[in-house]
């Protein structure tokens, strides 16, 4: 396997595995687990949702990260933004 097509497979590879925030969010809203007890809907039509629990929220964020250190809402809020 030449290097271009190595590098272009782990590249394809850690696409698969990352999460973006907005498909995190919209699972846990969807998970009946985590809704409404951390994070609900407030105008599900429109898209609007709240946290409840924001650091429970940033805490689910980090593990499915792996995060190394602590995920805080601070961490969490500048994501967002």
């Amino acid at each position: 396997m030449l290097l271009n097509e190595w590098t272009g497979a782990v590249r394809r590879r850690r696409r698969q595995r990352q999460h973006q925030l907005w498909q995190f969010l919209l699972e846990i809203l969807n998970d009946n687990e985590y809704s409404p007890s951390i994070i609900e809907w407030v105008r599900r039509d429109e898209g609007v949702f709240r946290f409840v629990n924001p650091r429970s929220v940033a805490e689910l964020w980090g593990k499915r990260r792996r995060h190394d250190g602590p995920m805080t809402y601070e961490h969490l809020a500048r994501a967002i933004r």
